[in-house]
Formats: C-alpha cells, sequence, structure tokens
C-alpha cells in the first residue's frame, strides 16, 4: 500500500548551528515531493569536552581542523524554509504529539532518549554511531582494524525494550577517524531517505529485529595511543606509495588473468598472467567474440599520466596479443562495458566519473574505432555501469554517489529503461538498492548462466580498493523489489604477493578477471614521465 506523503520532523542540539549533514538531510527531503520536513526539535544536551577523556579530546580538536573539515554544500529548499519552521522543545511532549509527525528522527547522541516513541506514526529513528563522545566509534573501528564499519538506524522502543534496527549501510573505513565520522554522517543521509522511501512503497517501516546496539566507552589513553600509532602507519605507508609511484615501481599494480573455465569454478591460481610492460597496469577486462576470434578490451592506466583510456587486445592460445588503443580522451575511462543494440550495432558505456556523466560509444570500426554518441545521464557521479534484460525487462545498474565524498563503492542504483537505446530511465524507488562495501560495486556485467543472472560484483572492505570479486546471484528484481545472495567470492589467498582483485567477465568459455599486487615492480618508458599519485576511480 503506497503512501501519499510522509511528515518529519528532525532532532538538533538547540545551542549549536545546524551541522552541513543535518541540512543535506533537511535538503534532500525538502524536495523529495513526497516528503515534507515539518519541524525541528530542539535538545539542550550536546556532546561536549566533559565528556570526552583528555586524550581523546585533544586529538580531535586537531585531526577535525586539519583532516575532515565540515563540509558545505548549496541547501536552498532547507535555507528558505528554515526560519517559519516550527521549533519545538523535546520537553514539550504535548506540542510534539501534535504536530502528527509520520517519523521523528533523532540526529543527537541521545538515542531517542526523552522522546515518546509513540508521539509519531513509525516511531522515533536514530543512528548508532553518534556518542556523546565524538568519534568513538570511528576510533576504536579504526584502532582495531575493523575490515568495515555498519551504520545502523535503529528505532527507539518503550521504556525498558530493546531498539529495533530499521537497516543499515556497510561502509569501508578511511585512513582517519575524523574523516571516518563525517563519512559516515553523509552515508547516513541516503539511508535515511531511502527507509522513508521504503515507508511510502509499502506503508509499513522496514524492521530487521533488535538492534543489537554494543555500549561503547569513551576511547581511553590505550585505545588513543593504537589510534595514534596507526595513524603514523597509514600516513607513512601512503607516503611511501606516492614516492614509489614517482620511482616507477607501480604500488598497487592491477594484472589480468584468462584461462577456459566457468567463471563459478575458475581457480584463479592457474590462470594465464597478463601484465603492463609500461609504466601501468592492465584492469576492468570485459570479453567481445567476433568472427571466431576472442577480444579483450580493458583499462590501461598510466601512473605518470594520473589517467587511464581504453585498450583491445586479441587472445590466442592463453597469449594477449596485439594490444592497441580503443578509445583514448583526454579524461580518464575505464570499466569498458560491451553491449549491442537492437541493430546489432557494438556499443560501449565506459565509466567516465571525473565528467560527472554516463555515457556511450559506438564502434565504427571493430575493434579499435569509436566515437561518443549520447550521454545517458548527465550531472551524476557514477561508476562501473553495466546493462542488462532480465526475462522482459531492461535494467541498468550503476554505483553512484549523491554526497559530497564522491564515494561509489558501498551503494548500488538500479534503474529500469526501455531497451539499449536508453532513452527513458526510471530510477527505482528504494535506490541504493544494495549500500553495503563488501557487495555494492559492480565488478563486471551481470551474466546469464544456467538460467540463473550473477552480477559480478566488488568487495571493498579492509581499507582497500579491490580487496576480492563475487558472483551475487539475483533473487528478485521489480520496481518494488531487488534481493540478491552471494554464490562465490573470491580473495586474494590463491597466490603469494596479491592483494585484491575487484573485476571478472565470461564469454563463450572464457574467463577473465584482474588482480591485484602490492608493487608490481619497475616498469619505464622514455617517454613517460611522473607526476603524481594515481587515482583509482573511488
Amino acid at each position: 500500500m503506497q503512501i501519499a506523503s510522509l511528515s518529519i520532523a528532525l532532532v538538533c542540539y538547540s545551542e549549536e548551528p545546524v551541522q552541513p549533514w543535518m541540512a543535506r538531510l533537511a535538503e534532500r527531503i525538502c524536495t523529495t515531493d513526497h516528503l515534507n520536513l515539518i519541524a525541528l526539535i530542539e535538545r539542550d544536551e550536546k556532546p561536549g569536552p566533559a565528556k570526552m577523556a583528555l586524550s581523546h579530546r585533544l586529538w580531535w580538536q586537531v585531526e577535525s581542523k586539519v583532516v575532515a573539515k565540515p563540509i558545505k554544500t548549496a541547501t536552498p529548499r532547507f535555507d528558505e524554509i528554515h526560519p517559519t519552521l516550527p521549533t519545538l522543545r523535546c520537553e514539550d511532549k504535548l506540542g510534539i504529539s501534535e504536530l502528527g509527525a509520520d517519523v521523528i528522527i533523532d540526529l543527537t547522541s541521545l538515542r531517542g532518549q526523552g522522546l515518546d516513541p509513540t508521539a509519531s506514526s513509525y516511531g522515533v529513528w536514530f543512528l548508532n554511531f553518534l556518542t556523546a563522545a565524538t568519534g568513538t566509534s570511528s576510533i576504536r573501528a579504526i584502532a582495531n582494524n575493523a575490515p568495515f564499519y555498519e551504520v545502523k538506524l535503529c528505532r527507539a522502543a518503550a521504556s525498558g525494550k530493546s531498539p529495533r534496527r530499521v537497516a543499515g549501510a556497510v561502509l569501508n573505513l578511511k585512513l582517519f577517524a575524523s574523516l571516518q565520522h563525517s563519512f559516515m554522517c553523509e552515508k547516513a543521509v541516503t539511508l535515511i531517505v531511502r527507509e522513508l522511501n521504503r515507508i511510502k512503497l509499502t506503508g509499513a517501516a522496514h524492521e530487521e529485529g533488535a538492534a543489537d546496539l554494543m555500549p561503547l566507552k569513551r576511547p581511553g589513553l590505550w585505545t588513543m595511543t593504537r589510534y595514534a600509532f596507526g595513524f603514523l602507519r597509514r600516513t607513512a605507508t601512503r607516503f611511501i606509495e606516492v614516492q614509489a609511484s614517482k620511482l616507477h615501481f607501480r604500488p598497487g599494480e592491477f594484472f589480468l588473468k584468462t584461462s577456459k573455465t566457468d567463471m563459478l569454478t575458475v581457480d584463479p591460481a592457474t590462470m594465464q598472467e597478463h601484465h603492463s610492460t609500461a609504466n601501468g597496469y592492465f584492469a576492468d577486462p570485459f570479453l567481445w567474440e567476433r568472427d571466431g576470434e576472442m577480444f579483450c578490451f580493458f583499462e590501461v592506466y598510466n601512473y605518470a599520466k594520473d589517467t587511464g583510456y581504453i585498450a583491445v587486445g586479441r587472445l590466442v592460445d592463453g597469449a594477449l596479443i596485439d594490444i592497441e588503443p580503443a578509445v583514448q580522451t583526454d579524461y580518464h575511462m575505464s570499466f569498458p562495458f560491451l553491449f549491442e543494440d537492437n541493430d546489432g550495432t557494438l556499443l560501449m558505456m565506459p565509466e567516465v566519473c571525473s565528467q560527472k556523466r554516463i555515457e556511450t560509444w559506438k564502434c565504427t570500426s571493430f575493434p579499435n574505432q569509436w566515437e561518443r554518441v549520447q550521454t545517458v545521464i548527465d550531472d551524476v557521479i557514477a561508476a562501473d555501469s553495466s546493462l542488462v534484460k532480465i526475462r522482459d525487462d531492461w535494467w541498468l545498474f550503476t554505483n553512484m554517489s549523491n554526497d559530497p565524498f564522491g564515494e561509489m563503492s558501498s551503494e548500488l542504483h538500479v534503474y529500469k529503461v526501455d531497451g539499449p537505446g536508453l532513452s527513458e530511465l526510471t530510477p527505482h524507488p528504494l535506490n541504493p538498492v544494495v549500500f553495503d562495501t563488501r557487495t555494492a560495486r559492480n565488478g563486471g556485467r551481470v551474466i546469464h548462466s544456467d538460467g540463473a543472472y550473477y552480477r559480478m560484483s566488488q568487495d571493498n572492505s579492509r581499507g582497500l580498493y579491490g580487496y576480492g570479486v563475487n558472483a551475487m546471484k539475483i533473487e528478485t528484481i521489480s520496481m518494488d523489489a531487488y534481493e540478491e545472495s552471494l554464490t562465490r567470492k573470491i580473495e586474494p589467498d590463491f597466490q603469494s604477493g596479491i592483494i585484491g582483485s575487484h573485476h571478472m567477465d565470461s564469454r563463450a568459455g572464457m574467463v577473465v578477471m584482474d588482480v591485484r599486487k602490492r608493487v608490481g615492480g619497475f616498469r619505464l618508458r622514455s617517454s613517460e614521465k611522473p607526476q603524481k599519485q594515481p587515482r583509482h576511480s573511488f
């Protein structure tokens, strides 16, 4: 049962301005047709120095100013209504009840305390990582080398009962805690809006059982010491990687592997390797058959020029030969997804996220002459897009970001489209349909095998881009729901010196994947000159 609209009230602190991420949440609510921001509710309590250990407080003050300054963006609709928006006190229980809010969202560290959970139709929501000692969750996760952090959206319960979990988002960890805290706040905006959209679509709030909230003590001296040493180690590692890049040692080099086998049973350890002979790497491979031959299109990344282009080569007797540029522009390109239109014309949808669009190219002379023909979506940060027909419907899978971080590895967005012409696109009402850094980002195309559809995806946990590759079986796909299950995961344990893999494709009994090494080894051409640290299309 769909609901026409929802009324939302936000709970903030009374003695400080609305934080930028909170303003962005308010803006998303104000600019969504079926969501209405009807009031702000103020609390006097707020995190302060008295609630933070001295070592935590001093470190946080310095790190926040140096590493993670608040990210400001325009919020014109919220700015317009803010001065006239009703503002209530948290203690005004009668006034809050008379608001008639559908959802009250507590953006403070008190997790709904002091608010009547029955004062709104779908309860009082809160976020698990907002604590009185700001950044506690981030510091502990990084100090403990956690593989990821789960942001939980929870619903407060009546006195004596446990909070319930509404939904969660699994995020990779950033290098620094202040940056991680800001990152979680921004991703929480998308999580909250998605769950509000779910109520509108289904007429009910999603619930996944008990919230299972672990009590978080403020970081003590030992935790802060471990975090500080880790901070120095991470900073040193990043510096070494930059210098190694300048010296042509290719840190984090991707290379290709191929084998005649099946993607669900292939053993990566036995596959044939294909490396760049220059100061670069090969990644994001896609296979294509033409006239009885197998071709491989892939990204060639140049460390010195800090950019990539699309190349193509032939696979003959296990060797990748005749490698040449296929599509090369003055901006970075990767992930050369290939498909045909209704007339059999070969098209490519490469990743060009630096241009803030999704675009397609047409092959005018196979395999190395292409021209750009269409902008599918403009003014969007998107990566690793692919198109597939599942039964009678066409779907566009892409990884997008609606936050200032521009991070695309944790959100999978789906669009229903009219076909390979991509002239009509309808976003899934529950985007992002997958909100998990372990499985969300596309790691290839959707492969049809034995009546099932498998979406190849990346595992970007453990603080690494490209830790592993997954085969996700699509169980349900419609404009009402999306469900998938993990069928196979490949982790970097099949070969020494390997730190990851993040892409796989299969066609006509041939499998290709990319694999990542910690250091690729010295490679240099006389025409190449190092400039700056490599970009990996985050």
